[in-house]
C-alpha cells in the first residue's frame, strides 16, 4: 500500500489554501484602501486649491468612499458660489478610474470621471454673466486627458429665468492640448429637445458645433431675454445646423425653421408675428427664405442673403 494522502485530505488542503489566499487578499485590499484614503486626505487641500483657480469658484472634494475594481469612489462634491457670481454646482458621487490601454496609446495618463446626481444652478450677476471663470496662473496645464461621463441625466437650473432642463452624455478634455469634445442631449420637459456634438480649443479660439433641434418651444427661454420689457415669447424651432469657427472665419451648414413666432413687448399695441421663418446656411452664406411678418398694423416680407465673414 502506498503512503500518499487520502482522498479526503486533498480537498481539505485545497480549502485551507483557498481560505488563506482569500484572507491574504482581503488584507491586502484593506491595506490599499486605507493607503488610498490617507493619500487623498493629504492631497485634498492642494487639489482643491489648484482646481478652484480656473473654475473661479471654491471646490470641495467629497470624502473617500473606498476602492472599487474600476478605481476609487468619492462622496458628494460641491462647487460653491464665487467672488463674481452666485452660481453653484454639486455631484452626489464621483468615480475616478484610469484607462490603462488609452494611457499607453497616448503616452500620458487618461482618467475616466463618472458623475452621478449632477446639479448646476446658474445665477445671473449684475453684469449679465452666469459663470465667471478664474485664472489658471502661469503654470502649464498637466499632461492629462479626462473623459467625463454623466451616469444619469444632470439637472440644470438657470435663474432668474426659471429655466430647467436635463443633460445627458459625455465629454473629453485634453488639458495639455487645451482641447475638448463631447456629445450631449438636452431635454426640456414637454418643451422640446436639443442634441449637441461639439469640439474645440480655447488656446486658439476654434469651435465646431452640430445641433439637432426638435420641437423646441421658445416660451421656455423668455426669461433669458436681456430686455425686461418682453411680456411673452412663443414659437417652435426645429432643424439641423452646424457652426464652425477656425482662424477667425465662420462656416455653417444646414438650416432652421421657426413656426408661429410671436413676441409681445411692453408698451406696444400688437405683437411681432410670423407664421414661418426658414433659414439655410452653406459655407459662410446665410439665406432667409421670403417670409411674412406683422407688427401691429404693419405688414412686411423678410428675405435676404448674408455673407457671415463680411
Amino acid at each position: 500500500m502506498g503512503s500518499g494522502s487520502s482522498p479526503k485530505t486533498l480537498p481539505r488542503r485545497l480549502l485551507g489554501g483557498g481560505i488563506a489566499v482569500a484572507v491574504a487578499g482581503g488584507g491586502a485590499w484593506f491595506a490599499l484602501d486605507r493607503l488610498a484614503a490617507s493619500l487623498l486626505d493629504q492631497m485634498r487641500p492642494q487639489l482643491e486649491q489648484q482646481l478652484s483657480k480656473p473654475l473661479g469658484h471654491p471646490l470641495r472634494i467629497g470624502e473617500f468612499r473606498g476602492l472599487r475594481f474600476w478605481g476609487i469612489a468619492l462622496g458628494p462634491t460641491t462647487v460653491d458660489s464665487g467672488p463674481s457670481d452666485a452660481s453653484t454646482a454639486s455631484v452626489q458621487s464621483v468615480g475616478i478610474a484610469f484607462d490603462p490601454l488609452a494611457s499607453l496609446q497616448r503616452w500620458k495618463p487618461v482618467a475616466v470621471v463618472r458623475l452621478q446626481g449632477a446639479r448646476l444652478n446658474l445665477r445671473r450677476n449684475a453684469q449679465g454673466a452666469y459663470w465667471v471663470p478664474g485664472s489658471g496662473g502661469d503654470e502649464p496645464p498637466p499632461k492629462l486627458d479626462l473623459t467625463i461621463q454623466l451616469i444619469d441625466p444632470g439637472q440644470v437650473r438657470i435663474e432668474p429665468a426659471d429655466l430647467q432642463f436635463s443633460v445627458s452624455g459625455q465629454g473629453a478634455v485634453q488639458l495639455d492640448q487645451s482641447w475638448g469634445d463631447g456629445a450631449f442631449q438636452v431635454v426640456l420637459p414637454e418643451q422640446g429637445r436639443l442634441g449637441l456634438r461639439l469640439k474645440g480649443g480655447w488656446r486658439k479660439p476654434e469651435v465646431d458645433v452640430q445641433a439637432r433641434i426638435e420641437k423646441l418651444r421658445l416660451r421656455s427661454f423668455q426669461g433669458l431675454i436681456p430686455t425686461a420689457n418682453a411680456e411673452s415669447l412663443d414659437g417652435q424651432l426645429g432643424g439641423d445646423l452646424r457652426l464652425g469657427l477656425r482662424s477667425g472665419q465662420i462656416s455653417c451648414g444646414g438650416g432652421l425653421s421657426l413656426v408661429n413666432f410671436s413676441l409681445q413687448t411692453d408698451g406696444v399695441q400688437g405683437p411681432l408675428r410670423s407664421p414661418q421663418l426658414q433659414m439655410s446656411c452653406k459655407g459662410d452664406r446665410l439665406q432667409i427664405v421670403p417670409s411674412a411678418w406683422s407688427y401691429g398694423s404693419y405688414r412686411a416680407t423678410l428675405a435676404g442673403d448674408v455673407a457671415l465673414n463680411r
